[in-house]
Parts: C-alpha cells; structure tokens; sequence
C-alpha cells in the first residue's frame, strides 16, 4: 500500500472582480519522524510555486513561528 509522509491541503480564494486569485492552506502536516528532514517544508514550497500567492489564517504556534522563517510576511489581522 501508499504511505502518506506529508500533505498539503488548500483552496482557490477569489476576491473581487480583478483581485488576484490566491490559494489559501487550511492544513499542512508531515508525519513526526519525518520532521526534521524538512519534508514538509518542501511540500509547502511546492504547493506554492505551483499555486503562487498563499493566504494563511491562523496556524499552530509551530506554524506561525516557521513562516516568517520561510520568507512568508504578515499583511494583516483578521
């Protein structure tokens, strides 16, 4: 059988007419053995050269302390 090691999980977001389309990520995860390989680090990477712009809301503390390292920037609160 297949074996899942990380997984992407997003949507299409379309804002107002002329608005960029944006994909937003509602879970990301890799399996815990596998985390420090940064597996799930490459899958979010390629999620996003495939998809271009993300939205992300929220996240785990975990989450929200790696994006930033990642190059991702906060453009505002919800």
């Amino acid at each position: 059988g297949e074996t899942i090691l990380a997984a992407i999980f997003g949507r299409r977001r379309e804002g107002s007419p002329g608005a960029p389309v944006m994909y937003e990520t509602f879970d990301w995860a890799c399996r815990p053995d596998l985390r420090a390989t940064g597996l799930g680090v490459r899958v979010l990477r390629a999620y996003t050269a495939e998809h271009g712009p993300i939205l992300d809301t929220g996240g785990s503390p975990d989450t929200r302390a790696l994006l930033p390292r990642l190059g991702w920037r906060q453009l505002g609160t919800v």
